[in-house]
C-alpha cells in the first residue's frame, strides 16, 4: 500500500491530512463501492465508509467536533498561507 500510495501521490500519502479528507474519501468510497449478488464486497472495495462516516456523526452529535477541526484547520492554513 505503501508503494501503489507513493505511485498516486509523489511522496507518498500524508496521514495527518487524512482526517480533514474523510468527507471526500466517503463520497469516493461509495462510488466506488460495489458488492456481488451475494452481497459480498467486490475486489478492493471497502466499507470504510460506513465507520467513517460513523466518526463524523459522533464527533459532530454532541459539539460539533469534526465540522469546528475542519474549519480550525482550514482557518490555519489560510493563515500560514499569508
Amino acid at each position: 500500500m505503501k508503494h501503489l500510495g507513493n505511485m498516486l501521490v509523489p511522496g507518498g500519502l500524508n496521514p495527518l491530512r487524512a482526517f480533514e479528507q474523510m468527507a471526500e474519501g466517503i463520497a469516493h468510497s461509495r462510488e466506488h463501492y460495489a458488492e456481488d449478488e451475494q452481497r459480498i464486497p467486490l475486489l478492493y472495495a471497502t466499507q470504510m465508509h460506513e465507520m467513517a462516516q460513523y466518526l463524523i456523526d459522533t464527533m459532530n452529535r454532541t459539539a460539533n467536533e469534526y465540522n469546528e477541526f475542519i474549519q480550525r484547520k482550514q482557518a490555519w492554513r489560510e493563515k500560514m498561507k499569508r
